[in-house]
């Protein structure tokens, strides 16, 4: 991990907790199923489309699953109360499936692909198309940075009209504007570290630039029933994974104290 090279010769103001909190954060986001599917994808791109478009399809499926397993992972995710849960769970399906795409796209330029553009742009529409591309030239080419990116715009609640079911409100917001702060202030300061002022304000900026190019295409996404359902299917999962890990906790504590 370069965190970790970068930790011995550590002279910035990150502490060793804050040191410790960006490198799991980082290790969160697991990419090398999506990146061999990416690569795939540009070595068939001359093949049969019938091919091309069975491997697109997996490759859509699983920018899902892998949002999937980075949320479950997340410790301060499934600290919250079992409400306010459920309430950032749908906020945070929705915002990082957006960008894990993206954060693979830019490492394997599928866009330059007819095969690949006609095919998201017939699933998703042109204009989420449109503007995830054009959203896609604010992305930090430091993966580290864009990895910690994901994780602020997770905790990032938007209203979510097509979810009726989901709660509105938050129990104790403040909770979670305490985990945003904590997730930008290690953003912040990596940034001061590793680039200086002058970058770290440029960069930052452009990682805000990313979340209102996200959040302009989020709603066309939510008017796609096939986004929405598979969205919805995603929390479903990760409520009962996370609700029976707090069983298994209960139990353990229960056993430990008889």
């Amino acid at each position: 991990m370069p965190t970790l090279n970068l930790l011995q010769s550590d002279t910035s103001l990150l502490t060793t907790n804050q040191w410790n909190l960006l490198s799991n954060l980082v290790k969160l986001f697991e990419e090398s199923q999506l990146i061999s599917i990416s690569q795939r994808l540009m070595d068939t791109n001359d093949v049969i489309n019938v091919t091309f478009e069975t491997l697109l399809k997996e490759w859509v499926t699983c920018c899902y699953e892998t949002t999937g397993t980075y949320l479950c992972l997340n410790r301060d995710l499934c600290q919250l109360p079992t409400d306010d849960r459920s309430v950032i769970l749908h906020s945070a399906a929705d915002n990082v499936s957006c960008m894990v795409n993206a954060l693979v796209i830019q490492n394997y330029p599928l866009y330059n692909l007819n095969a690949f553009c006609n095919i998201i742009t017939s699933l998703y529409g042109k204009d989420v198309t449109d503007i995830h591309q054009w959203g896609m030239k604010f992305m930090d080419p430091d993966m580290i940075v864009i990895k910690l990116a994901l994780s602020l715009f997770a905790f990032s609640e938007i209203a979510y009209p097509y979810y009726s079911k989901v709660l509105t409100n938050l129990t104790n917001p403040i909770n979670i504007l305490k985990i945003q702060n904590k997730y930008a202030e290690i953003t912040w300061k990596y940034l001061l570290y590793r680039y200086g002022d002058y970058e770290a304000v440029k960069r930052f900026v452009n990682i805000i630039s990313w979340f209102g190019a996200t959040i302009r295409y989020i709603p066309y996404l939510q008017n796609i029933s096939s986004h929405v359902n598979e969205v919805n299917s995603l929390v479903e999962q990760i409520e009962l994974k996370l609700l029976l890990d707090d069983v298994d906790d209960i139990m353990k504590v229960n056993e430990t104290s008889n």
